[in-house]
């Protein structure tokens, strides 16, 4: 019996360590979602830093930012991708001018705040708006990024979200009854919040012409070389994917795909 005991002690205190180290981690992901505001950068400072101009005969991407925190993936990835090509202004844009944050701790300064965009293209509506993650959309905050989302969709710009960048769209109002994907984790979420969007499984991307949608992480990649593709043709999307190394470009012509889901080997990483 005494064994027993100690045998029943020592998985408990195995296990006590493990819940504890899921609560921390359950803890520092929720602070990711609602970091600690930035300082203020001084408006000489700001002045004084770079940024790229807008070439007027070219067509412009507006890569869009949260006033307080924006997925890392979904707004580099696809700015990248769209600089390679050669053929637009790329830019980013967030509510105001100031530093704001990505996913990892990376600060950032936007090109532009979203105001400086709209007199910069003389108010003519960017080509492409990039829509990455930006967790706290629906907070007052980010509440000029869903205005402007709603502008420049009404004006035919392009709204091309990544990952779980649709929850902004689905925030303005424009995929009402439209079907629309995201990131497979949050689709339960996104049906639950958004339910007069049809939420779509097993597919990569979905484009309704002026809308177009990206599923989970890699898929982004998929669905901006198929816009790439449409405004700048097949030859330069292919070139992108060839110089990011991309190996299957199939996935750019074709969306669908097996629909992810948990298998038992997937709770050893939860472990």
């Amino acid at each position: 019996m005494p064994r027993l005991i100690r045998y029943i002690a020592y998985g408990a205190a195995f296990a006590a360590l493990l819940l504890a180290a899921a609560v921390l981690g359950f803890r520092d992901l929720l602070g990711r979602a609602h970091p600690d505001p930035l300082p203020p950068l001084p408006a000489e400072r700001g002045a004084q830093a770079p940024r790229p101009g807008i070439d007027p005969t070219k067509p412009t991407v507006v890569v869009v930012l949260g006033a307080d925190i924006t997925e890392i993936t979904d707004a580099l990835g696809p700015y990248e991708m769209f600089a390679r090509t050669g053929r637009f202004n790329v830019v980013t844009a967030a509510p105001e001018r100031q530093p704001t944050l990505l996913t990892g701790g990376l600060r950032i300064l936007p090109h532009y705040a979203l105001a400086e965009v709209d007199a910069r293209l003389r108010g003519k509506a960017p080509a492409i708006v990039l829509v990455p993650n930006i967790p706290n959309i629906a907070e007052a905050q980010n509440a000029a990024v869903v205005a402007f989302l709603q502008r420049w969709a009404a004006t035919g710009a392009i709204m091309h979200s990544w990952c779980t960048g649709a929850m902004a769209l689905a925030e303005a109002g424009l995929l009402d009854g439209r079907t629309a994907t995201a990131h497979w984790g949050d689709l339960a979420l996104l049906e639950e919040r958004y339910p007069r969007v049809r939420w779509v499984r097993g597919v990569r991307w979905v484009d309704h012409g002026q809308l177009v949608m990206s599923a989970g992480i890699t898929s982004g990649v998929d669905a901006s070389l198929r816009v790439i593709g449409r405004l700048a043709g097949d030859s330069v999307a292919r070139r992108v994917a060839r110089e990011i190394r991309y190996p299957d470009y199939r996935f750019a012509l074709d969306p669908r795909a097996e629909q992810f889901a948990r298998r038992p080997a997937d709770f050893v990483l939860l472990t």
